[in-house]
């Protein structure tokens, strides 16, 4: 018997491919049984690998991951931005109009005195 195990390297290869073994090295096998439970453990992760379904490839998958890899832009909401630049533009052209006298006309109109009416506290 011998003192010395076989390495993870050569029992992986024995393992793989009964070609390239050596009479000394199976007959280490045959008289080890560490080397021989290691042995049998790779030959049946290599049977358990040949019997697994061959994987199939999607053919979207490159679309869907270069679809995750672009940011994607937030939609424009036109009605929103439409209104803010009417409203801009009708500040303007007022302001233009008015020029001075245009917060003296604002706050004529009675709505502010109704917002600047002061408040009582109830208790």
């Amino acid at each position: 018997m011998n003192s010395t195990h076989l390495t993870e390297e050569q029992l992986q290869a024995l393992a793989d491919s009964t070609d390239d073994t050596t009479r000394l090295e199976m007959d280490h096998i045959s008289t080890c049984a560490a080397c021989r439970i290691k042995f049998e453990n790779y030959q049946l992760i290599n049977s358990t690998i040949q019997k697994l379904p061959m994987a199939s490839f999607d053919p979207d998958l490159p679309d869907y991951i270069v679809g995750m890899l672009i940011p994607q832009r937030a939609p424009i909401h036109w009605a929103v931005l439409l209104a803010a630049s009417l409203g801009g533009l009708l500040v303007t052209v007022a302001a233009v109009i008015y020029g001075n006298n245009l917060s003296r006309y604002l706050f004529s109109f009675p709505i502010f005195y109704v917002i600047s009416l002061p408040s009582y506290r109830f208790l």
